[in-house]
């Protein structure tokens, strides 16, 4: 186990209400943006000239939220935020952990949004196979660790402070690809993105068509 990892006390609960994932492919961006202002009224957390920018530079992208995995479909990388935001949420207010709703917010939406500007795109190698590496972006892109570009494109549209900037770069958490994360470093705000991040994604959220075959290039 990873030494001090963080785990919700609403386990139970929260899967008792899980997230929807019916259809997703007929929902777009303007339907999740209005789900997210239905929890900023629910959580008193009022809106800003940045966040309508964000949400109006990225309504229109459908891109999914991944290629081989968790809702890798049209429209799946709006209902992830949306999902990791929910639960995100609802565990700070039922842990009484404390943290600023708009803080949580902000850290939700934002985690993942390089792909937003890099949509992921089917991993699959010259045979048509699927590629087995589950990150593949489009050749414009110059590499740049995930978890640093996501937090890139952030601070192009938000003022984040320290707890919010290591929470974006940690929310794989020990599981990051690129970057070797310091557990025992890790606020417990960082633990919460990264928890509510891996549970929507592992748990609740849907995987469509083939599976991992092959070794990418």
């Amino acid at each position: 186990m990873v030494a001090n990892s963080y785990k919700p006390g609403s386990i139970e609960s929260a899967m008792q209400s899980p997230a929807t994932t019916e259809t997703p492919e007929l929902k777009n961006g303007e339907y999740w943006i209005a789900k997210i202002r239905t929890l900023m009224l629910e959580y008193n957390i009022e809106s800003s000239t940045e966040m309508e920018k964000f949400f109006n530079d990225f309504k229109d992208n459908d891109t999914p939220a991944a290629s081989l995995h968790h809702n890798n479909f049209k429209w799946g990388l709006w209902e992830h935020l949306y999902n990791v935001a929910r639960y995100m949420l609802k565990w700070n207010k039922d842990d009484a952990l404390g943290y600023n709703n708009a803080s949580c917010l902000k850290v939700a939406l934002l985690h993942d949004a390089d792909k937003f500007v890099f949509p992921c795109i089917p991993g699959v190698l010259k045979s048509g196979k699927p590629a087995k590496k589950p990150w593949k972006h489009t050749e414009k892109q110059i590499y740049i660790p995930h978890e640093f570009h996501c937090l890139m494109i952030a601070l192009e549209y938000f003022a984040l402070d320290g707890l919010e900037q290591q929470a974006i770069i940690y929310h794989h958490g020990p599981f990051s690809y690129d970057i070797h994360v310091h557990a025992e470093k890790m606020t417990k705000f960082s633990w919460l993105l990264h928890t509510s991040d891996h549970y929507c994604a592992s748990l609740i959220e849907e995987t469509r068509g083939a599976k991992e075959s092959e070794e990418g290039e």
